[in-house]
């Protein structure tokens, strides 16, 4: 770069320092000296800051936005008054849970910080396994992968809405983080806007996990965020072919949480002021109030309405309440742990919602409505009940529905009708005919993530 570009880039990032600044409160300034002071230490000295790379995930939600809005403002803080500064990656995912809602307001509080153009910052987002330079102009994938565990560990585990994009989410983004931390050796530090008593859970979660699949859940884990994250991304990994039936024992997994380099955690939710309420960066920032902004931490990091929406259609498709009924029941008892949130309109919220899941997974109403009563398990135990709630006309069929799902000869017809509306192909509904969910061994694990939702509580 010339000298006249770089002078011209420094006071573009001096003025949104300055914006920055006059958007925040006495008290957000102050905490503001803190993290920069916090930042220091962990680089080791303003002499070593320069060779210091620090990682933040944005989930899209407004704890997430003033988070990055602070660290930004450190960083530039540091540049101003030393001849360098840290280096920063920010990185988001785009798994089952992650609507467009939360990747707009990502793109807009880059464009108002000005991230994209500063070679001192790395926007990175995953998506279907591989890291790749963060861009809202990509269209929305077809998330495969993510659509076959979905359907899998629903049918597999009794397919509760809040299950189904609950604790699971968080093993698909720790092993989203460890790809980052693989394909960047260059971090040194993640930053952490969890409260305390929300990572403690995640922890005890984490270790609960781990233990379950006879992996070892000593200090390393407490000490390092690329440990746990290398540990339950693996694991991850291995419950997607423990339901697809391609598991084959693999060594690698007992020591994949002892290889790593040591990465620190800096829990800046301690330092800052207030990050989840709503603030003047908002505006600034571009921030466009969801429903997950009133919603803990951990549970932020997901759409609730897409919860929403499936318990709606538990309501509609399985007890008979309605989509409206059932939609404001869930509502309702949300709001007993979150009284802050924001709820949209039950209409608005199954229409966007049915377009999500038609456009990152190619799932209709019929199909979510398959999943949740998992009618082919333990060799079809809940078929019947299916078919008389939503497709009484195939009653008649039954017996060779289930002579397809055992694998014996059938009308092609009867095939092809199982695999539109359960969305899996005839090997995927032969396995799930032959699982038991009550049974042993392997199904501890898949026991335990059915058990908690997003907030990792219930």
């Amino acid at each position: 770069m010339s000298t006249s570009h770089d002078q011209a880039m420094h006071f573009i990032y001096q003025q949104v320092l300055s914006r920055l600044l006059d958007y925040m409160s006495q008290a957000q300034r102050a905490s503001l000296q803190l993290l920069v002071q916090r930042l220091l230490v962990a680089a080791g000295g303003v002499e070593r800051i320069g060779d210091f790379t620090l990682l933040l995930l944005d989930c899209g939600d407004r704890r997430s936005a003033h988070a990055l809005a602070c660290v930004r403002a450190a960083q530039l803080i540091i540049a101003r008054r030393s001849r360098c500064t840290f280096n920063l990656r920010v990185a988001t995912a785009r798994l089952a849970g992650v609507g467009s809602h939360a990747l707009e307001n990502c793109e807009r509080s880059f464009s108002a910080l000005f991230l994209h153009d500063d070679p001192r910052v790395r926007l990175l987002m995953v998506e279907e396994g591989q890291v790749v330079p963060f861009d809202i102009r990509r269209p929305q994938p077809r998330l495969r992968e993510e659509r076959e565990g979905l359907l899998l560990f629903g049918h597999m585990s009794g397919a509760h809405p809040h299950c189904l994009l609950g604790s699971r989410h968080h093993l698909a983004l720790a092993d989203a983080l460890g790809k980052v931390l693989e394909a960047d050796s260059e971090i040194n530090a993640l930053a952490c806007a969890v409260p305390s008593r929300e990572r403690h859970r995640y922890l005890a979660w984490a270790r609960g996990c781990l233990r379950r699949a006879g992996l070892p859940t000593g200090s390393p884990l407490q000490t390092c965020a690329r440990t746990l994250a290398g540990g339950l991304g693996h694991l991850h990994r291995d419950l997607l072919q423990r339901m697809q039936g391609t598991d084959q024992g693999q060594p690698s997994l007992r020591h994949c949480v002892t290889w790593a380099t040591p990465l620190q955690l800096i829990a800046i939710d301690e330092l800052l002021h207030d990050l989840a309420a709503p603030q003047r960066l908002d505006s600034m920032l571009g921030h466009r109030e969801g429903w997950a902004d009133g919603m803990p931490a951990l549970a932020a990091s997901s759409d609730p309405g897409l919860v929403a929406h499936l318990q709606g259609l538990r309501g509609e498709h399985f007890c008979q309440r309605g989509y409206e009924e059932a939609f404001n029941g869930y509502v309702w008892r949300m709001r007993g742990t979150a009284p802050e949130i924001v709820a949209p309109g039950w209409e608005t919220v199954r229409n966007e919602a049915t377009a999500y899941f038609e456009q990152a997974f190619d799932l209709g109403d019929s199909q979510l409505a398959c999943l949740l009563y998992a009618p082919f398990t333990a060799r079809g135990q809940r078929l019947d009940y299916f078919l008389r709630r939503c497709h009484p006309a195939m009653r008649v069929a039954l017996p060779y529905l289930h002579r397809a799902l055992q694998g014996r000869e059938c009308p092609r017809a009867v095939e092809k009708w199982l695999m539109t509306n359960s969305g899996l192909d005839m090997a995927q509904l032969q396995r799930l005919y032959r699982h038991h969910p009550l049974a042993g061994g392997g199904n501890a694990l898949m026991a335990q993530l059915a058990r908690r939702d997003l907030d990792l509580r219930t």
